[in-house]
């Protein structure tokens, strides 16, 4: 029995991280202007709100990814250490190296990798639902969420237009558009030509 729930105490713990990855990849995947056309395009209100709770998200999305990357190291630190212990009550310290090495492994491939590479793909969905707990999570860690922002903000200075699009943005998100068969060849030349128009001098 106790191996039973010492597997199962490392499932939880790789479920958790993942969870936790995932949902970090996919804020960070989701553009603003993504946002707002969700918010603009849905017809569902539960959708409409979820859309409002992403935008604020980005909008603030330091103090969000704080609480993702808090969430995330609490639960590999901690919980490997914790598996170190229970392994050590099982199998004895002999094994506790073969036992780091082996949930190291899983942590990579299976906490870290398939679902940054998920969220990443899914982004849309995944934010969506996970933002209205990311908010609440926030809330309830603010005090710790703000004291690393405060200390982060030394080392790092600057404005964050990550928010904002810039004329070189629109016009290759148009061509990849075309390209991709999303606006047809059409709707992408006259996008073009809007910026040409500030360009052309006329007498």
């Amino acid at each position: 029995m106790d191996i039973v729930l010492f597997l199962l105490y490392v499932l939880g713990l790789l479920v958790s991280s993942a969870i936790l990855t995932c949902s970090e990849a996919a804020i960070l995947s989701v553009s603003y202007t993504k946002a707002k056309e969700i918010l603009n395009t849905q017809k569902s209100k539960k959708k409409k709100r979820n859309a409002e709770k992403l935008i604020f998200i980005k909008d603030n999305i330091k103090e969000y990814i704080t609480t993702l990357v808090i969430l995330t190291n609490i639960v590999n630190i901690v919980g490997s250490i914790y598996v170190g212990v229970l392994a050590s009550d099982l199998f004895g310290e002999f094994y506790i190296g073969i036992v780091s090495g082996v949930l190291t492994f899983l942590i990579i491939v299976f906490a870290e990798i398939i679902p940054k590479v998920y969220g990443e793909r899914n982004s849309e969905v995944i934010s969506l639902f996970i933002a209205g707990p990311l908010m609440i999570l926030t809330k309830i860690l603010k005090p710790f969420v703000y004291m690393l922002n405060k200390i982060a903000g030394i080392f790092i200075k600057g404005k964050d237009d990550s928010n904002y699009v810039s004329e070189g943005e629109i016009r290759e998100m148009a061509a990849l558009g075309e390209k991709e068969g999303s606006i047809n060849s059409y709707e992408s030349e006259v996008i073009q030509n809007v910026f040409r128009m500030n360009d052309i001098e006329v007498y």
